[in-house]
């Protein structure tokens, strides 16, 4: 039985890594992805997939109003530190991600945990 629909639950890079200073922002992301995963075995029975997006530094207001963005040099942005290629996501690149997993070409995925962080997670630095 499949009664439709899809869920992705927007949580954050600080969701699957730790940072200083922001412990219940952290805990907060942490929390998301928990509720997903649950959510994704709870719905599992009536055919509704769900998954969380993870974005790392986004272009954008949030950006700027954190004192990163456009007007600083990407060597010395400090949300830009560990990302490989050195710039901030576009928000139409979280935002394909989204539709693709509300879309039926992704129905078998299921309670993932999708970084759009160009790389920030992986990254050795």
């Amino acid at each position: 039985m499949r009664d439709g629909g899809a869920i992705v639950s927007v949580a954050s890079v600080s969701g699957i890594v730790g940072y200083p200073m922001v412990a219940a922002y952290v805990a907060s992301k942490h929390a998301v992805i928990g509720l997903t995963r649950t959510a994704a075995l709870e719905g599992a029975p009536r055919g509704i997939p769900v998954n969380a997006i993870c974005p790392g530094p986004i272009e954008g207001r949030l950006m700027s109003a954190a004192g990163g963005g456009a007007s600083m040099p990407p060597e010395v942005d400090p949300f830009l530190k560990g990302v490989p290629p050195a710039r901030y996501g576009r928000p139409e690149e979280a935002a394909e991600a989204v539709c693709f997993l509300l879309s039926p070409r992704a129905s078998f995925i299921s309670g993932a945990t999708i970084p759009i962080d160009g790389g920030l997670t992986v990254s050795p630095g």
